[in-house]
């Protein structure tokens, strides 16, 4: 993942669902590849209110505070493979989920638009962004980052590519 992100690649990583409880093989709760450094990791929140219980939180091995933000990630509503009975059903095509992949999906969404704004953008600059216009959750910053992540502010404080207007 570092190296994706070197290389310029915006990466978006679940922490994991694992909770407080630490995975069987990991020295931390937050899941590869949510460790890298690169790595913009999202955990998950209820709303823009508080941390979803299983969201996993840091810090990593090497004492980083992981995650790094926070987006909705409970009854969340999205398609329903057939014949699984993944999340709570709603009918054939749908079900509602939670979890830190649900709220990687709306991040993963967000710096699109970000990226839509200004495909010059490192990613870097991706993350600084996401991480400077949070709503503070008031959790501790192992288990909500710098706060969940503001969809409106993000794209707005995304600045134009150099000399154009957006």
């Amino acid at each position: 993942m570092d190296n994706a992100t070197a290389a310029g690649v915006v990466v978006v990583a679940a922490a994991g669902n694992d909770g407080a409880d630490p995975g069987p093989t990991y020295d931390t709760h937050v899941n590869c590849p949510g460790l890298a450094r690169g790595a913009i990791t999202v955990g998950a929140s209820q709303g823009t209110t508080s941390i979803f219980t299983l969201s996993s939180i840091g810090p990593t091995p090497h004492g980083r505070r992981k995650p790094d933000l926070v987006a909705p990630g409970v009854g969340i509503v999205t398609c329903r493979p057939p014949g699984t009975g993944l999340g709570n059903p709603i009918n054939a095509d749908f079900t509602r989920v939670d979890g830190t992949s649900s709220a990687t999906a709306y991040v993963a969404g967000v710096v699109a638009l970000m990226l839509q704004k200004n495909p010059a953008l490192t990613p870097a600059e991706v993350k600084r962004i996401l991480m400077e216009t949070t709503i503070d959750l008031g959790a501790d910053t192992q288990e909500a980052g710098a706060g969940c992540v503001d969809a409106d502010a993000a794209v707005r404080a995304t600045p134009p590519p150099h000399g154009g207007q957006s």
